[in-house]
């Protein structure tokens, strides 16, 4: 069992601590600009005026080029609506971690349907949670995780805990550009204990964190007792 269940990072203490998911948000508005309102030929003034020789002139059905008028702010000029395009967001593709030889593959997920933050299936690649603060933010947690087993034995994640303060790791963008931040800490935190940190915190100062699971194997539990939490800072 150690191949399968040991596989589970965050388990279910977790879930409390995972944020709701942002919505999506708009790429334009479109505002309609005001027409004018044509009188009415049928009103009473209209038909006390007309003279009783005078011919009809049939209304003109062409579309008019002029622009609407308003009552308040006159002739209200006409503009194509083009929605805005989309912004492009830089991605986090590679977590670099040179102290330890490591070369991590990012996949950008959200949480599974235990409402766990979702992992990889493939070992020795990294979940980044996209729903919070993007590497280079200025503000909160970027979270990384991924499984410390595999059926053949430990991941190269397994190496993140003997990460030393001081040690750099680099994440590199989709655009190419690579982020480097410097480790503070490296922590044994308890899977009872996890919900209750700031892991995915989204205001304070700018970090990075890289978790797997660590401590001893737990037969009873069929997991690990601990989360290895590694946390890094911009090197500014």
């Amino acid at each position: 069992m150690l191949g399968v269940a040991g596989l589970l990072v965050l388990g279910s203490t977790g879930l409390a601590a995972l944020p709701a998911p942002e919505p999506g948000e708009p790429t334009g508005l479109t505002v309609g600009a005001p027409t004018s309102t044509a009188p009415d030929p049928t009103s009473s003034t209209a038909s006390s005026t007309a003279s009783s020789t005078a011919s009809p002139t049939p209304a003109s059905t062409a579309p008019s080029s002029a622009a609407p008028r308003s009552a308040v702010l006159g002739r209200v000029p006409l503009a194509k609506a083009v929605p805005a395009p989309a912004r492009a967001v830089a991605t986090p593709v590679e977590v670099r971690a040179p102290a330890q030889d490591l070369a991590l593959p990012v996949d950008a997920m959200g949480v599974d349907d235990r409402g766990a933050l979702a992992i990889p299936l493939t070992p020795g690649r990294i979940s980044w949670y996209r729903y919070g603060p993007a590497p280079g933010s200025a503000a909160g947690s970027s979270v990384f995780a991924g499984h410390v087993d595999a059926p053949w034995g430990k991941t190269p994640l397994y190496r993140i805990k003997d990460l030393r303060p001081g040690d750099t790791v680099d994440v590199v963008l989709s655009t190419g550009k690579v982020l480097s931040y410097r480790v503070r800490a490296v922590d044994a935190i308890t899977k009872a204990r996890l919900g209750s940190t700031d892991l995915f915190r989204r205001d304070g100062s700018p970090v990075l964190r890289l978790v797997t699971c660590g401590g001893p194997w737990l037969p009873e539990a069929q997991d690990y007792r601990d989360n290895v939490v590694v946390t890094a800072e911009p090197v500014r």
